[in-house]
């Protein structure tokens, strides 16, 4: 094991040092820009930008101005669910007007929140929206820094203010709704939700927390409304649909035994399962036995909630016949979760994942396999 992380970790080096290389030509000739002009936003705008590819912030942080450089998007982690920082673009001209001034405070409102100095973003973006009151990706910013400084009302505003220029920015949304939860207007939250849905079908989030203590008395609205599934059709029963977490899911085994670690939800899951469907009694069986060996060395595994067992759902059969990824086990086609429903929790929850649903029954009648999972801390 020693040998197979040194050797990952000197690849991993490897392309550092090729990717930082491919730059250094540009970077000196952007430094040569700047001893030229020192007074050009434009030179250190450039030279801004070459750091940024590198990711060097500090270095990117002296200079005036910059646009960052990204394949993908920034995550700004809030206590709940991931807020998604903006796109953003690259303007390297040499001198900067009007609206590239506002680039220029913008850039330097990225890189602040993205070193953690929040204030500084915040009136940095300030300052871009001054000079361009219509600038969406700034008041969406806005809303990030104002959300990782805990002044969810502020955040609030500023989404909206993002949505009304960009009414189409599923990210403008989704943000919104996360700073709705934080706020307790979960109703608000939800709506906000499944408007970025709307926009969006194939939306998916790169981070979400989820709910890992049962819930006896677990009814079919609240589930319909949890943020992290889009929902094809309501039932009486439960529903159909499909979560939209970006999974990051990594097969492993410990001690020759199986796991998934799933880094979007913090979880970790049984790569199998039961062989066997089973009533509620040879699951705690089952369960404590798993726990009693140490199954891949932990012992405290268990029945997953709704909320985490749905999120295995995939919009399309991925695995076989079932809604999930390949990366597990096709054998278990319904798995059974820890929650109950009704006034004496005499009915389970179950999900299918030969059918992309998520409905209740008798627990008597609940004879299905289980999948164990385990948060990881």
């Amino acid at each position: 094991m020693r040998k197979y992380l040194l050797h990952v970790l000197i690849i991993s080096f490897v392309f550092i040092l090729a990717a930082t290389a491919s730059y250094a030509g540009e970077i000196e000739d952007a430094k040569e820009e700047v001893r030229k002009n020192p007074d050009s936003p434009g030179a250190h705008n450039s030279l801004g930008v070459c750091y940024i590819k590198i990711r060097d912030k500090s270095s990117a942080l002296k200079q005036k101005s910059f646009r960052l450089i990204s394949s993908t998007r920034s995550v700004y982690k809030e206590s709940k669910l991931a807020m998604k920082a903006p796109p953003v673009k690259i303007h390297n001209e040499p001198e900067l007007g009007k609206t590239h001034t506002a680039d220029a405070h913008y850039n330097l409102g990225v890189a602040s929140g993205e070193s953690g100095k929040h204030q500084e973003a915040i009136e940095s973006y300030k300052q871009a929206i001054r000079i361009d009151p219509d600038y969406a990706d700034a008041h969406f910013g806005l809303g990030n820094a104002y959300g990782k400084s805990g002044k969810y009302q502020e955040a609030i505003e500023s989404f909206k203010q993002a949505i009304s220029t960009d009414p189409d920015n599923a990210d403008a949304h989704y943000n919104l709704g996360n700073a709705y939860g934080e706020s307790g207007k979960h109703q608000e939250a939800i709506e906000s939700y499944k408007q970025a849905i709307r926009i969006d079908p194939d939306y998916k989030v790169s981070s979400v927390n989820l709910r890992s203590t049962y819930n006896k008395r677990l009814l079919v609205p609240g589930l319909q409304e949890l943020p992290h599934i889009n929902i094809r059709g309501n039932e009486k029963w439960g529903f159909h649909g499909y979560s939209i977490v970006q999974h990051e899911y990594e097969a492993k085994e410990i001690n020759s035994e199986k796991i998934v670690i799933d880094r979007a939800t913090n979880l970790m899951w049984h790569q199998s399962g039961s062989n066997d469907n089973m009533r509620f009694k040879g699951v705690k069986k089952w369960i404590k036995n798993l726990n009693s060996r140490w199954y891949a060395g932990y012992n405290d595994w268990r029945l997953p909630t709704v909320d985490e067992a749905v999120s295995l759902l995939e919009s399309s059969k991925k695995n076989g016949d079932l809604y999930i990824d390949a990366v597990f086990d096709k054998k278990q086609s319904v798995i059974r979760t820890g929650d109950s429903k009704g006034l004496a929790g005499a009915l389970c929850w179950f999900i299918l994942l030969n059918d992309g649903a998520v409905r209740w029954r008798a627990i008597g009648y609940c004879d299905y396999y289980i999948r164990p999972v385990r948060s990881m801390k």
